[in-house]
């Protein structure tokens, strides 16, 4: 729905509503070039919003909406489309990589109270992101809701095997790294969007990296259980194939 329905939706429930926290929206920076919107709510019950991101400095490369909560896509009035069309003009996500910057406009069913992801975005370099636009909430509506600038780029370092950017090392990355074993390094192996191959190619480094941090996640600093015999022997005939076909 545009702005306008979830203004006429978010009014008509307040006649009836008591006094309710209104709902924020924030970013978040969740490393390895991965950052999210979330949408806070402090009362169950069905969410309409219509957000903006910009990034500034660092370059936005993809978004992908939390569909298993924002099930629905509405039609919303997209703030780069010039005008202030009744039905909205952009349906769901609108992305504009060339210039940084995206819309989401998105319904839930009745959800808790609490912290509610919006979507997640991925970008690379540092820089600032801007969350800003409105959300409907159990008859309460917020339409200068605006994050400010959010660092991007400076939360946890990458782990050294997390290859494929997933924010934990495991079996996504052993994949990756038999795989690619041996590649030239430049160019990048396709699908190695985390931490990146060292020239002049994927090898020992790599394997390195993945052994040190086996089953660590970005979040976590805890310790970790060593990796399994099986692990390394399978890694180990891997890459004894590798190099007697070579």
């Amino acid at each position: 729905m545009s702005w306008k329905s979830i203004a006429c939706v978010a009014a008509l429930g307040a006649m009836a509503a008591p006094a309710l926290a209104l709902p924020t929206i924030e970013v978040v920076d969740n490393g390895s070039g991965m950052g999210s919107i979330n949408i806070i709510t402090t009362d169950a019950g069905s969410i309409g919003a219509e957000i903006a991101l910009e990034l500034t400095g660092a370059t936005l490369t993809g978004a992908t909406i939390n569909s298993a909560v924002f099930d629905t896509a509405n039609p919303g009035d997209n703030p780069y489309i010039a005008g202030s069309p009744i039905a909205g003009d952009t349906t769901g996500l609108g992305l504009d990589l060339p210039n940084n910057r995206l819309f989401a406009s998105y319904g839930s069913g009745d959800v808790a109270a609490g912290s509610h992801k919006l979507l997640d975005f991925t970008y690379t370099g540092t820089g600032t992101g801007t969350a800003f636009g409105v959300v409907g909430s159990v008859g309460l509506l917020e339409e200068g809701l605006n994050t400010g600038a959010v660092d991007l780029g400076s939360g946890p370092d990458p782990l050294a095997g997390d290859f494929d950017g997933s924010g934990a090392v495991g079996d996504g990355d052993l994949t990756l790294l038999l795989s690619n074993w041996g590649a030239a390094v430049p160019p990048v192996p396709a699908g190695w969007t985390g931490t990146q191959p060292t020239a002049p190619g994927v090898g020992d480094d790599e394997l390195t990296g993945l052994l040190s941090t086996w089953g660590q996640s970005s979040s976590s600093a805890v310790a970790v259980p060593e990796p399994t015999a099986a692990l390394l022997g399978l890694i180990g005939v891997a890459c004894l194939s590798f190099r007697r076909s070579a």
